[in-house]
């Protein structure tokens, strides 16, 4: 199996994170690399289907595995849900980490946001040549992410 793991401090707390990543409405107001994800149910909760674009390319039909105040985890492939299990699959997470000093509600000032994408089948083995391109995009949406949620924590608007 092959991984892509990629982080970043985010000065608000997991709420606050978890809120942005699940409003899927305004990813085109801020995502520059999840532009679009659409959900079968509010919420995305487990077993619903999310269809994802990316670079405003569709990329991937899932299936939502969890969804708290943790994580976001879904499971999909290349060719959409299960039918392409065998050839490339992936295991993508949204992790919301408390960090830092707590406040006054009781949660954590900063969040560390991490994304994994854990990848099986058999093209996973080519990872190393689509592997840095995908680390790329998640680097670059971790960036968008603090900028969107710090901006709105910093315009006063309930992030909670």
């Amino acid at each position: 199996m092959r991984s892509i793991i990629t982080e970043i401090i985010i000065d608000a707390p997991p709420s606050a994170v978890r809120k942005v990543i699940l409003d899927f409405q305004s990813y085109p107001e801020w995502n520059t690399f999840v532009n679009y994800i659409k959900s079968s149910e509010p919420g995305a909760p487990p077993g619903a289907l999310v269809t994802l674009y990316a670079w405003k390319i569709f990329v991937d039909r899932a299936i939502v595995f969890g969804n708290d105040s943790q994580a976001l985890v879904w499971n999909g492939g290349a060719c959409g849900i299960a039918r392409c299990w065998p050839i490339i699959r992936g295991h993508h997470s949204f992790i919301y980490e408390p960090y830092g000093e707590e406040g006054a509600g009781g949660e954590t000032k900063q969040c560390k946001f991490v994304q994994v994408e854990v990848f099986s089948g058999l093209l996973s083995i080519f990872t190393f040549i689509y592997g840095p391109i995908m680390k790329a995009g998640f680097k670059k949406m971790n960036k968008d992410l603090k900028k969107r949620v710090e901006s709105l924590a910093a315009a006063g608007e309930d992030t909670s």
